[in-house]
């Protein structure tokens, strides 16, 4: 089962289910086969580019994966016949590398510290 509190999310393709996980290692899978960054593949899946979509699909599942092929096929039937699930489950799993904002320090860090005086 999937925890979309931590970026993962479930996918079904050709009739075989698949969770999809932000880890550091599909990171650097990620990187390693696009040369690209998270960021970077965020504004990629922003205009629905299906390379992209595929990669972040192939890269995050946990476990035995279809093959790249048959993930790029169905992501481009899918897109075609409206279903953009394949895309919404990249984008939950490429936001899951991105920190939210309540685990993010207050304020702006870079401003400088106010000493006691007195």
């Amino acid at each position: 089962m999937s925890n979309p509190l931590t970026g993962e999310t479930e996918i079904t393709i050709d009739g075989a289910d698949y969770i999809l996980s932000p880890t550091f290692k599909a990171a650097m899978a990620l990187e390693a086969a696009t040369g690209k960054s998270p960021v970077q593949l965020f504004e990629d899946l922003r205009v629905l580019k299906q390379s992209s979509i595929a990669a972040v699909i192939f890269h995050t599942i946990i476990g035995k994966k279809p093959s790249f092929d048959a993930i790029g096929e169905a992501v481009t039937a899918r897109q075609k016949a409206g279903d953009n699930s394949l895309f919404d489950a990249a984008l939950t799993v490429i936001t899951g590398y991105f920190p939210k904002a309540e685990d993010t320090p207050k304020g702006n860090a870079n401003a400088p510290s106010k000493k006691a005086t007195g």
